[in-house]
């Protein structure tokens, strides 16, 4: 379930009628719309409420405080935790764990991903999959639609996780590129409904990427422009400008990141 104000999820759960549910997580999305964290933890949490007052069941990673604040009293929760999950080769293409003394490599990218992999588990477990098959659908998992898909283009690896991005996803998508080894480009879009937190954010990302060093930054749309530090990158107003530059470069051997929100359509840097 998408929302971007107030009430949009309850409204859904009114249509879906569910009895179980799974926050992901809690970053800064749709601040604009949603009036700053405490609002969107607000309204994500209207899904925690109504699944409490029709007895239902909340699956919850209890690794994550603020998700465990936010839960009802007296409502039954299927608990998991990252811990039984041993993140390793964080700074390979793909992301790799340990379990039960052995190894399972998937095609998945970035360590933000490991939380999503224990939940899958635990609902397969709940629901009484067998353990092989879930394990069998966790590392057989093609991802697609711009969203932590692999791509190769020429001798190049392309991340992209270009389908939405806010201030959360974008620092955990940078922190874990920052960690793959070999020559690593960063193609960035404006984080869009941010409202009065735009500047300031932007300001965060542009100073994060001066800290991890990248061999370049690629900045587009309007936001980043209007703070531009030409020290720390390029910046194009829209993907049109950035594509010219971008194939210019002709990388070769080079990692490279997308992520924007929609609105900015990164991935069209590559067409």
């Amino acid at each position: 379930m998408g929302a971007n104000h107030q009430g949009e999820i309850e409204a859904l759960c009114n249509i879906a009628d569910i009895d179980y549910c799974m926050i992901t997580n809690i970053g800064k999305a749709h601040l604009e719309g949603f009036g700053g964290v405490q609002g969107i933890m607000k309204g994500k949490s209207e899904m925690y409420r109504y699944v409490a007052a029709k007895a239902g069941k909340i699956f919850v990673n209890t690794d994550d405080k603020v998700l465990m604040s936010l839960i009802p009293n007296h409502v039954h929760t299927i608990e998991y935790s990252n811990s039984e999950l041993h993140l390793v080769g964080e700074n390979q293409n793909q992301l790799s764990f340990e379990y039960n003394n052995k190894m399972y490599d998937t095609h998945l990218y970035g360590a933000y991903n490991i939380n999503n992999i224990a939940f899958a588990m635990a609902c397969g477990r709940y629901f009484e999959v067998n353990e092989n098959d879930i394990l069998d659908a966790v590392t057989s998992y093609v991802p697609d639609n711009n969203r932590s898909q692999l791509l190769h283009l020429n001798t190049n690896t392309v991340i992209m996780d270009a389908y939405n991005a806010n201030p959360s996803s974008m620092k955990e998508s940078l922190e874990s590129f920052s960690k793959m080894e070999g020559k690593k480009v960063v193609v960035l879009g404006d984080m869009l409904e941010l409202g009065e937190y735009s500047e300031e954010e932007h300001l965060k990302i542009i100073r994060l990427i001066k800290e991890l060093h990248f061999e370049e930054a690629i900045f587009i749309g309007p936001q980043f422009c209007s703070i531009a530090a030409p020290s720390v990158g390029k910046f194009f107003n829209n993907t049109e400008e950035a594509a010219i530059y971008f194939k210019s470069k002709n990388y070769q051997n080079t990692n490279i990141l997308l992520k924007g929100s929609r609105g900015i359509s990164v991935e069209k840097i590559l067409s």
